[in-house]
């Protein structure tokens, strides 16, 4: 699929590394990343920070994990430049069925995907352990709720989406979002917005809000970075659902 000279494709073994930066670019202002990571600051792309290279290992464990153990469907998005392909855009899908659950029979595709790095940065905080199940607890309430026979982990699941900060506003997240719907026309598909831009993105792509979970209040602000008194509002949450046939 082409947007204007762009091209939308699935990414190959080679070009995981740079898909881990740019997906790493691109999240430094996200706060469900500067939540569990404990950031203190806005996070600069630079291999000096600390904070970035936390969360590039953060990011290598996401790509790595859903390519060895998820089903996982990485699309990006290509510039061409110089007579070479630059990433833009990408985004990390995750198959039915084939969700994380940290348990042990998935102790070796752990380890493998790097989760002892991620840990060496971030440690076994109570944030990572805290983020995880709220949102999911939505989605399954959803579920009972309308009495769906199949699962929660029996959707596609968005675990991840970037656009460089300089190719905004030109269709592209737009674009690889339909290019899944067509590979996947007929499946519920579920993500979880981190803002209210995001959220109204997914909006328009037909993705419903669910609820709005709270992150953080008392220890972050809005963006998710560690901040204390009046500052430390927390942030907002927004699991989402585009329905399928089920």
């Amino acid at each position: 699929m082409n947007t204007e000279q762009f091209t939308i494709r699935e990414a190959r073994d080679e070009e995981l590394m740079e898909v881990i930066q740019v997906l790493s670019e691109g999240f430094t202002e996200d706060p469900v990343n500067n939540y569990i990571g404990g950031v203190k600051a806005r996070i600069q792309v630079s291999d000096t920070s600390f904070d970035f290279r936390a969360l590039r290992a953060f990011m290598n464990w996401q790509v790595r994990i859903s390519r060895i153990h998820c089903g996982g469907r990485i699309m990006i998005a290509v510039d061409r430049v110089g007579g070479k392909d630059r990433i833009i855009a990408g985004s990390i899908w995750n198959a039915p069925g084939k969700r994380v659950q940290f348990s042990l029979k998935e102790l070796m595709p752990l380890y493998h995907a790097g989760t002892l790095d991620v840990l060496r940065y971030w440690g076994l905080s109570g944030r990572m352990i805290a983020y995880f199940p709220k949102a999911e607890a939505v989605f399954e309430e959803e579920w009972r709720q309308r009495n769906i026979a199949t699962s929660i982990d029996d959707t596609w699941q968005c675990w991840t989406v970037v656009v460089l900060p300089a190719y905004r506003g030109k269709g592209l997240l737009t674009s690889l979002f339909r290019e899944f719907f067509s590979f996947a026309p007929d499946k519920t598909l579920v993500l979880e917005a981190t803002s209210e831009d995001a959220r109204d993105k997914y909006k328009h792509l037909g993705f419903e809000t669910l609820e709005t979970v709270h992150y953080g209040q008392g220890r972050t602000d809005g963006a998710g970075i560690v901040a204390s008194g009046e500052k430390a509002t927390g942030f907002k949450v927004y699991p989402m659902v585009r329905w399928g046939i089920h």
